[in-house]
């Protein structure tokens, strides 16, 4: 489980586009919602209300996709992560229970290509894995409780990690494709990371440079279960 907080924005786009240098961006808010994501989470509620209450969706999908922040009530309205830009971003400890939660939707569980995207500010590098945005069936699947099917990006104490599940049909593998980016965090500063599966190749980028990339070890098989989780899980 997660020790400490970080923060985060998020987006996940239908298909995938980045653009170097972020920081230089007029209004980065602006042009990912020219990307068209299905689903574009800002994080910038900043009225006072109880812990349970709605991130809200710009994406395409709309409102019946909000998210709902759980026992967040004092870590939200801080400041992101582009100077001179309005949105918000969260502080999520993951030991304490507090995560993001998206209702599960085929929209953005696709078996072709796909990307995300997120800033975040890493609160310490100890080692153990920490789930920034996962959707990945873990025990939702009644007649498999092995099933791993879906994606995972996480930080894994000084490396960022992108994760490929598996079914667990062989009896032995959950993570299909585990690519790792060695290094790539950096204590304390914001980070813009996006993920890429297409098709015949994986990667991570950090601040707009390719950190790594590799060939999957097989298609991707899309989470069919599991909500959409922006924070630790696991």
């Amino acid at each position: 489980m997660m020790k400490s907080p970080f923060s985060l924005m998020a987006a996940l786009l239908a298909g995938w586009h980045l653009t170097a240098s972020p920081r230089a961006m007029a209004d980065y808010a602006e042009a990912v919602s020219a990307l068209s994501p299905i689903l574009n989470y800002r994080l910038d509620t900043t009225n006072q209300v109880p812990p349970e209450f709605p991130a809200l969706n710009s994406g395409s999908l709309g409102a019946a996709f909000n998210g709902e922040y759980q026992s967040m009530s004092d870590s939200r309205n801080l400041d992101g992560a582009i100077l001179g830009d309005a949105d918000k971003a969260v502080s999520i400890a993951g030991a304490s229970g507090q995560q993001i939660v998206i209702p599960y939707s085929p929209s953005y569980n696709p078996s072709g290509d796909f990307s995300i995207e997120f800033w975040a500010k890493p609160a310490n590098t100890d080692a153990g894995a920490r789930a920034v945005a996962i959707s990945m069936v873990n025990g939702q699947n009644a007649a498999n409780s092995s099933d791993r099917s879906g994606w995972v990006v996480r930080q894994n104490g000084t490396d960022w990690q992108f994760f490929l599940g598996d079914d667990h049909s062989d009896g032995s593998t959950f993570y299909a494709t585990q690519l790792t980016a060695p290094g790539a965090v950096v204590l304390d500063s914001w980070q813009h990371i996006v993920a890429v599966y297409a098709g015949s190749a994986v990667s991570i980028y950090v601040n707009g440079e390719v950190a790594v990339t590799d060939v999957p070890v097989k298609p991707v098989l899309a989470n069919t279960l599991a909500p959409l989780i922006l924070g630790d899980r696991g």
